[in-house]
């Protein structure tokens, strides 16, 4: 976070405006502590709800798939970095089912 350090030093009476989906509130950094209290809250289920934000779904990757995934990226030696995601995601091997 050099360019945040940067941008507090470069002028420490500035007015600082912070649009974040998630602040950071550790030990380390913090967004109250750079910006202040908050001038306004917009919560994801709101935004859901304004119809603005589809809901997000997790869907895991089926245990078999993921695993016939890494032998096929190691079959085309992206591991080994003899190839371009480019190619690979061209590659039949990746665009076909398992």
């Amino acid at each position: 976070m050099a360019s945040l350090a940067n941008l507090k030093e470069s002028d420490i009476n500035a007015i600082k405006i912070g649009l974040t989906g998630t602040p950071l509130l550790s030990d380390e950094y913090n967004s109250r502590a750079l910006f202040g209290d908050y001038i306004h809250k917009y919560y994801y289920n709101a935004s859901i709800a304004d119809g603005y934000t589809l809901r997000l779904i997790r869907e895991e990757i089926e245990t078999s798939y993921h695993f016939k995934l890494k032998k096929i990226l190691e079959e085309i030696d992206v591991i080994k970095g003899k190839s371009n995601r480019k190619e690979v995601y061209a590659d039949v091997k990746f665009v076909e089912p398992c």
